[in-house]
């Protein structure tokens, strides 16, 4: 798990928990528990320890719900 800076983070196309969960669908509550229950990957956090997810993450996310 990569630590980064927030700025770095979103040039990277990285999005943040709200952003991941507008965008797959899926509140941020469940995309907690998706990762909690591992069914998302421990995925890489800011300095400031916010979660960001990749695209692909995101895809998960939005499948995992059919």
């Amino acid at each position: 798990m990569e630590m980064l800076e927030h700025s770095a983070a979103i040039e990277r196309g990285l999005m943040d928990i709200g952003r991941a969960a507008k965008a797959s669908g899926v509140s941020v509550k469940m995309i907690r528990h998706y990762e909690a229950i591992g069914l998302l990957p421990k995925v890489a956090r800011t300095f400031a320890n916010y979660r960001v997810y990749s695209p692909n993450d995101v895809h998960t996310a939005r499948t995992s719900t059919r």
